[in-house]
């Protein structure tokens, strides 16, 4: 009997041998899809472009977080201020020298803007993520007016010391303002500089705020004697737009000076909030981007590993398919087409 029993035993061992080969064959091939995934999905979904304006967003927030709450403690503290009826003129009291450290606090927290946001945030408090901030500023003797007007001139721009960049543009007699405007955009593009109308119809110049200290302390033009002087290059005078705050500005000298100052302090919060919750909903679509990216790249990923395999004219292989497929029909997958 013992030898009956070896042989009808002996199918059975060969057959759970068999399964367990197709399930460590399934085991493995599930293990391979989840163990490829994750690092193929990394390497896919790594722009370090996106990571970093990511990263710039977050840290633009927590600035405009941080000066929000500078803002709202000198609110509060100027409030205090003018309640007690402290201020007077003359007065040098405790409260007016707490004033005057909030103040300095937070003007030295503007003057950190640039470094802090990773050039995100400019001067007018614009935020602007894919590009660096930029200072806009006017030129005299460059204005609507006098662009819009005039006899055919060439003026020729240098900007550095030893006028490291020079470009040269001539306007034509009754040319219109936007085509002179657009002439001056073109040939001053290569050093940076750019030209367009605002709103208002004002001629305004940009430059990224990195090279606008360069651009103020160095910038000559030589005109044709019509709007600017002939001759030799003059320093050109180029006047920044008014910063969206001006802490170094705002007095607590006396009552007035410290109603004034409490109506900025007010204003520059209200305004700072408002930035601050672009600056959330931007980071907000940041991160629902990076999801939508990173489901893209499993399921491309997913989609290819699943091809590959299913090519191989394995039992193994095909036993693991297999079950995936029996519930596939017509219904079930207009259904997922279906989705959103």
């Amino acid at each position: 009997m013992q030898p009956v029993s070896s042989s009808v035993n002996a199918p059975a061992s060969r057959a759970t041998g068999a399964t367990a080969t197709r399930s460590s064959g399934t085991s493995s091939m599930a293990e391979g899809l989840r163990e490829a995934q994750p690092l193929r999905i990394t390497r896919q979904d790594w722009n370090p472009q996106r990571n970093q304006q990511t990263a710039d967003t977050q840290r633009t927030l927590d600035y405009l977080e941080r000066m929000t709450a500078q803002l709202q403690q000198l609110k509060s503290t100027l409030s205090a201020q003018l309640i007690s009826q402290r201020a007077t003129a003359g007065s040098n009291n405790g409260t007016t020298s707490a004033l005057d450290r909030q103040l300095q606090s937070l003007d030295d927290l503007w003057r950190q803007r640039d470094p802090m946001t990773g050039s995100s945030l400019d001067s007018q408090l614009r935020f602007n993520i894919a590009a660096p901030a930029t200072r806009h500023f006017s030129v005299r003797g460059l204005d609507s007016s006098t662009l819009a007007t005039g006899e055919r001139e060439t003026l020729t721009f240098s900007i550095g010391q030893g006028r490291q960049s020079t470009a040269s543009i001539t306007l034509e007699a009754g040319a219109s303002l936007q085509d002179n405007v657009r002439k001056l955009d073109r040939a001053l593009a290569p050093m940076g500089v750019g030209v367009s109308l605002n709103g208002a119809g004002e001629t305004i110049f940009s430059v990224a705020e990195t090279a606008w200290t360069q651009v103020r302390d160095t910038l000559a033009i030589k005109g044709g004697g019509i709007r600017l002087p002939a001759g030799q290059a003059h320093r050109a005078k180029a006047e920044a737009q008014e910063e969206a705050l001006t802490p170094a500005a705002w007095g607590t000298g006396d009552a007035a000076a410290l109603r004034s100052t409490l109506q900025e302090v007010t204003q520059a919060l209200e305004h700072v909030r408002r930035v601050a919750q672009q600056v959330r909903e931007a980071l907000e679509r940041a991160k629902q981007s990076t999801v939508r990216a990173a489901d893209a790249a499993w399921a491309a990923t997913f989609a290819e590993e699943f091809g590959a395999r299913a090519q191989a004219p394995d039992y193994e292989v095909y036993a693991a398919v297999a079950p995936a497929l029996v519930s596939v029909n017509r219904s079930r997958v207009m259904s997922l087409l279906s989705l959103k």
